[in-house]
């Protein structure tokens, strides 16, 4: 058999498995909607927002400030695409983030939730908005 007869039944090969082993084409399809998601997180990170929130870890809360020193700020101001929560413990290691876009979390805080003073001398505005509403549908 010559290089070319043998690299050409290699290839016949391939292309049976890959049509009769769903393993080797689900991961390609993941593979590509794995690429899919990469990009869109990527782009999401273009124009973003980070908001690191130390107490979210005890309390279960975010705070999303929208008024500071009697006027507009945060959320109402905000020129970003998406808002990143990093929730850090006491010693500040990182827990986790959550990425929303903007306009998902102004329709969120839209709800009723609690408005309390916080940031620099408590004198900022913001709601105290539940993580588990950041990650629900």
């Amino acid at each position: 058999m010559t290089k070319t007869q043998v690299k050409e039944n290699k290839s016949k090969d391939i292309k049976e498995l890959r049509k009769s082993d769903f393993s080797v084409t689900k991961f390609e399809k993941d593979l590509s909607y794995g690429k899919k998601h990469e990009k869109l997180v990527m782009k999401s990170m273009e124009n973003f927002e980070l908001k690191t929130d130390r107490k979210a870890y005890q309390t279960g809360n975010v705070y999303v400030e929208f008024e500071s020193r009697n006027k507009n700020s945060g959320i109402r101001t905000s020129k970003s695409n998406t808002w990143i929560f990093k929730i850090v413990n006491a010693k500040d290691t990182h827990l986790f983030s959550i990425h929303i876009p903007l306009s998902r979390l102004k329709k969120l805080v839209s709800k009723d939730y609690r408005v309390v003073p916080g940031g620099d001398n408590l004198t900022s505005k913001g709601y105290l908005v539940p993580i588990k509403d950041l990650i629900t549908v």
